[in-house]
């Protein structure tokens, strides 16, 4: 697995799935860690240099060691997307599903669709996201299932 290092590395510093953070990037970027959106989201997580900035300023990532403004850095961008992901897992109590659909849709909508009555998926009112989160989840488990123990003792 590409960036197996950086992924185990940071995943255990932010204490997420290392899965869930390889379903991430393929979902995000399919492993370009040049890839750019339209939008301004950067490297192998697709993070926007805000969110990066935020992280830094939350706390949660050593600004002095991995720099916001150095996304296309696969070591950096990792890092930093570990920490959002924490952020998220933990903003919505542990639930990974809310937080793999805020970091595609963003905080306000999901707290929006969290509000309703009914499970996430059927809440989500954009297609785009509802894909996302089916395709992120069929991700993760192809990760675990063909990498099965990959991460075990680094």
């Amino acid at each position: 697995m590409e960036y197996q290092d950086y992924i185990s590395k940071a995943s255990a510093r932010y204490s997420v799935d290392p899965y869930l953070v390889a379903a991430v990037i393929e979902c995000e970027s399919n492993w370009n860690s040049e890839a750019e959106s339209y939008r301004g989201a950067q490297g192998l997580m697709q993070l926007m240099p805000d969110t990066a900035s935020d992280m830094v300023r939350l706390g949660l990532v050593d600004g002095s060691e991995y720099d916001p403004e150095d996304l296309s850095d696969a070591e950096t961008n990792i890092m930093f997307g570990c920490a959002y992901l924490r952020y998220l897992i933990d903003y919505f109590n542990g639930s990974t599903d809310y937080a793999i659909a805020a970091y595609n849709a963003g905080l306000s909508n999901v707290e929006e669709w969290a509000s309703a009555a009914t499970a996430l998926h059927n809440a989500i009112t954009f297609p785009e996201t509802q894909a996302y989160l089916i395709r992120m989840k069929n991700a993760h488990k192809r990760y675990q299932e063909l990498y099965a123990g990959t991460f075990e003792g680094m």
